[in-house]
C-alpha cells in the first residue's frame, strides 16, 4: 500500500469525511503542507486578504485533510455543505465534530464576520442553521445569512431562501423564498435558478410555467442536472411535438451525462 493510500485510509478510519474518496485532482494540485491547508483555506473561504475562493477553499481544506489534519476535514465539510449542498456525508462529519472542535470552527468564522467578512457570516449562518458547530437556531441563522445576502453573497440568498421555504414552521414564507431564489439566480447561483424554477413550477398558471423553464435554462446552460431533467420533463409533457420530443430527449441526456439518476431512468422509457 503506498503512502497515499495508507493516508487515505487512515483518515477514512478515524475521521470519517470526505476522505471516503480518493482525493480530488484540485486538492493533488493544490500545494499546501499541514496546518497550512487550514489558514489558507479559512482566507480563501471568507476572502480574506484576497477575493473569496470557495472552490480554492475546498480543494485547500481536502488537501488537508488527506494529510490527517482533523480540523481541515471539518472546514472541508462545512464548505461542501455550504456550497454544494453536499448534505448527508458533510452533516455527518459536523455532527461527529467534539465540542472543543465545533467551538473552534465556530470561532474561526466568526471572528472573521464580526470584522466584516461577509462570506464567512454566511458560514455562520449556515453552522446555526443545522445545529453544526453552533446550536442549532434558526432565527439567528436566518439573521447572519440575510446580512450576507444584502452584503452581495448571492449563496447566502440562495441558503435564505431554502429556510424560507423548507424550514421550521413560523419561519416559511413561500413567497419570500422565491424572491431570494430570484437575487441569488440574478448573481448566477445556479441551485438558486433550480429551486426558484421549481417553485414556480408548482404554482398554477402558464405564466409561472413561462417563467419557470427560463430559471431552468438558465441553470442548465451551466449543466445543473436537475434543471436540465427538468427542461426535458417540460418539453416531453403534455402535447408534445417531434420537435419538442427531440429536444426534451436532448436536456435529458445531458441531465443523465451529468449525473441525475432520475433523466436516466426517464430516457431510457422514452
Amino acid at each position: 500500500m503506498n503512502r497515499l493510500v495508507t493516508i487515505v485510509v487512515a483518515a477514512t478510519l478515524t475521521l470519517g469525511v470526505s476522505a471516503l474518496l480518493a482525493p480530488s485532482s484540485s486538492a493533488q494540485q493544490t500545494p499546501c503542507a499541514g496546518e497550512k491547508c487550514v489558514t489558507e483555506g479559512v482566507a480563501a473561504a471568507n476572502g480574506r486578504g484576497s477575493a473569496a475562493d470557495p472552490t480554492r477553499a475546498i480543494a485547500l481544506f481536502e488537501s488537508g485533510c488527506v494529510q490527517g489534519v482533523k480540523a481541515s476535514c471539518a472546514h472541508e465539510a462545512l464548505m461542501r455543505l455550504a456550497w454544494q449542498d453536499d448534505g448527508e456525508a458533510v452533516s455527518r462529519t459536523l455532527a461527529a465534530l467534539t465540542e472543543a472542535e465545533r467551538e473552534r470552527l465556530r470561532a474561526v468564522y466568526t471572528a472573521d464576520c464580526d470584522e466584516g467578512a461577509m462570506r464567512a457570516c454566511f458560514h455562520v449562518g449556515v453552522l446555526q442553521e443545522g445545529g453544526f458547530a453552533a446550536p442549532k437556531d434558526t432565527a439567528a441563522a436566518l439573521e447572519r445569512l440575510s446580512t450576507s445576502c444584502n452584503a452581495g453573497v448571492a449563496r447566502a440568498c440562495y441558503r435564505e431562501g431554502k429556510l424560507m421555504e423548507s424550514g421550521p414552521p413560523g419561519y416559511r414564507d413561500v413567497m419570500q423564498a422565491r424572491e431570494l431564489y430570484r437575487q441569488a439566480c440574478n448573481g448566477s447561483d445556479q441551485d438558486a435558478c433550480y429551486s426558484l424554477g421549481m417553485s414556480l413550477l408548482g404554482a398554477e398558471g402558464a405564466a409561472n410555467r413561462e417563467q419557470a423553464e427560463k430559471r431552468f435554462v438558465l441553470a442548465c446552460e451551466s449543466n445543473h442536472p436537475g434543471a436540465c431533467r427538468e427542461l426535458g420533463k417540460l418539453h416531453l409533457g403534455g402535447k408534445a411535438t417531434a420537435s419538442d420530443a427531440a429536444k426534451g430527449k436532448m436536456f435529458l441526456e445531458q441531465a443523465c451525462k451529468a449525473g441525475d439518476a432520475e433523466a436516466c431512468t426517464l430516457n431510457k422509457g422514452g
